[in-house]
């Protein structure tokens, strides 16, 4: 289940089973548990969990001259079904003092980890479909992360709503694998209890492939991956000892000087990038 298509592919899965049980939680496949975690401690109407990058009540990664890093990236564009106003956010201000400080009005939420009770998830994937499907079949496709600004989008649409009773986690329970760059917000107030990555960044699923483009994006490199059919989007390249990517597509080709890495060959082939078609899928 990746990208766009996850609220489909969940629905599509799963609708009968999840409308006959109380409660339903969806979780990324690189989300581990430390520490055992009951019911009593992630119950709720509907339940998500604050990003660790950008904490309601701290700076987070923001930093003197990045504003991207200061404000949270939702959706912003109104051609967009997942849009919210620009009203609504982490903005950073200047008091008259001359003294930087901060101000949250909702919260910006990871979407490798939420949920909550039956009868309201299923509107709520039903819901998060329609959008993806209006927005897709217009050709809107945003660089933002995909589901997650429509998770988003969610939450904060009923973020007041007195008939559903939002319980909003923090990061421990999206505890960064890597603490690196993550400062009290995160070292000293929160405690892993679920982890969330294998090796930032790094979804090795057996079977599934990248091809990294060297040359662009940096030393590293460029990877590719497909998160709606045949749309392609790019990203850093995972790194060399957790292989794979989090998507769930691959084609290969032959070589014209682009690298294919994947965790069944163990070392990197020669390919190039022509198209791509889902894993397991006839040729």
């Amino acid at each position: 289940m990746s990208g766009l298509r996850k609220f489909e592919d969940i629905l599509t899965a799963l609708e009968g089973p999840i409308s006959d049980a109380d409660y339903f939680y969806f979780m990324d496949g690189d989300v581990h548990f430390q520490e055992h975690v009951l019911l009593g401690d992630i119950s709720g109407d509907m339940v998500a969990v604050e990003h660790p990058m950008y904490p309601r009540h701290d700076w987070g990664w923001c930093v003197h001259g990045k504003v991207t890093m200061c404000e949270y990236p939702y959706e912003r564009k109104s051609t967009s079904q997942a849009c919210i106003p620009p009203e609504y956010g982490k903005f950073k201000r200047t008091l008259r003092t001359g003294e930087q400080t901060f101000q949250a009005n909702s919260w910006y939420l990871q979407s490798a980890f939420w949920g909550g009770k039956s009868k309201f998830i299923i509107p709520c994937l039903r819901e998060l479909k329609k959008r993806v499907d209006i927005d897709v079949a217009k050709g809107y496709i945003s660089s933002i992360i995909q589901d997650e600004r429509y998770v988003n989008w969610w939450f904060w649409k009923h973020m007041n709503d007195s008939a559903i009773n939002t319980r909003w986690l923090k990061p421990s329970y999206l505890y960064p694998f890597r603490e690196t760059g993550f400062g009290a917000w995160i070292v000293n107030h929160s405690r892993p209890i679920l982890v969330h990555g294998t090796a930032k960044a790094g979804k090795m699923i057996i079977g599934e492939a990248e091809i990294r483009v060297y040359g662009a994006g940096g030393r590293q490199g460029t990877c590719f991956d497909s998160f709606l059919h045949n749309m392609i989007g790019t990203y850093s390249c995972h790194d060399e000892e957790f292989r794979g990517t989090s998507g769930a597509y691959e084609r290969k080709t032959r070589p014209i000087g682009s690298r294919l890495r994947s965790p069944e060959f163990g070392t990197p082939t020669d390919a190039c990038f022509l198209s791509v078609v889902p894993v397991n899928a006839p040729e």
